[in-house]
């Protein structure tokens, strides 16, 4: 409720965004899967008003979320066409290079449920696009970010 009620606060998002990652790493992570929280940062998300440094805190809670199959599915089963569209716009943001990154990361881990193939193939284009900035990215884990990555989306999908 915090987050939905100050999605514009940097300090508020930053904070709230630390502490949920840093309680889903506990023995809590069931409690933050049922809880609204996830909800909160995938809504804080779509904020127009959200500062650079506010999107990667809430984009690395989701990341880190989203490796754990439980908080996958708890989140696939939220995504929509508008978040969607969000993750793969700031995936393919390179200039935001930590965000980009989690951004990917968070499709990528997400990727192997149904629901989440059925969302990104309407965006081919723009995911090849990034991919192929990923696999030509001098840091490594961008590279093995997207081979990954395109590796998934060809298991379950006609992805060329």
């Amino acid at each position: 409720m915090l987050l939905s009620a100050h999605k514009t606060d940097p300090v508020i998002v930053g904070h709230t965004a630390g502490i949920i990652k840093n309680l889903s790493l506990s023995k809590n992570r069931q409690r933050i899967i049922e809880s609204l929280c996830v909800e909160g940062l995938l809504q804080t998300m779509l904020s127009t008003d959200i500062q650079e440094d506010c999107l990667h805190c809430v984009t690395s809670c989701l990341a880190e979320l989203a490796k754990q199959e439980g908080a996958a599915l708890c989140m696939v089963q939220r995504m929509d066409e508008p978040l969607t569209k969000c993750l793969v716009r700031l995936a393919g943001q390179l200039e935001h290079t930590e965000a980009s990154f989690q951004a990917a990361s968070i499709i990528q881990h997400m990727t192997g449920h149904e629901k989440m193939m059925l969302l990104v193939k309407r965006h081919i284009g723009e995911i090849q696009a990034y991919l192929k900035n990923f696999l030509t990215h001098q840091e490594i884990r961008f590279q093995q970010l997207g081979i990954s990555t395109f590796c998934r989306l060809r298991e379950g999908t006609s992805f060329p």
